[in-house]
């Protein structure tokens, strides 16, 4: 798994990849969760045994288990004070850095 490689490390991570990369990686991993829950939520279009197997491994896309991982990543990352840094020298660059989800609250984006 790429986040037990980066995330349960005590040093930096030597794995360096391009920030596109890192981005979609991300935002594929956000994807197939909010596509799980989608799926989830539709019970009453799923077969008996599809049930069976989403009950049985009820755990697979724990929201508890993703939030933590999302936040750990935030952590590990340094984000947050690389945006005060930015943010408090007047850089213009925290739009480029961190597009318009680094200027918001995660609270209003849930």
């Amino acid at each position: 798994h790429l986040f037990d490689i980066i995330l349960n490390t005590e040093e930096p991570s030597t794995l360096q990849l391009p920030e596109q990369w890192l981005w979609d990686i991300i935002d594929e991993f956000i994807y197939q969760y909010q596509n799980y829950i989608l799926f989830y939520g539709k019970m009453e279009q799923r077969t008996e045994e599809e049930i069976a197997a989403l009950k049985k491994e009820s755990n697979l896309w724990n929201i508890h288990t993703v939030l933590n991982i999302l936040y750990c990543l935030v952590d590990k990352s340094n984000i947050n004070e690389q945006l005060i840094v930015y943010s408090t020298h007047g850089h213009s660059k925290v739009l480029e850095v961190a597009g318009h989800f680094g200027s918001v609250y995660l609270y209003k984006m849930l």
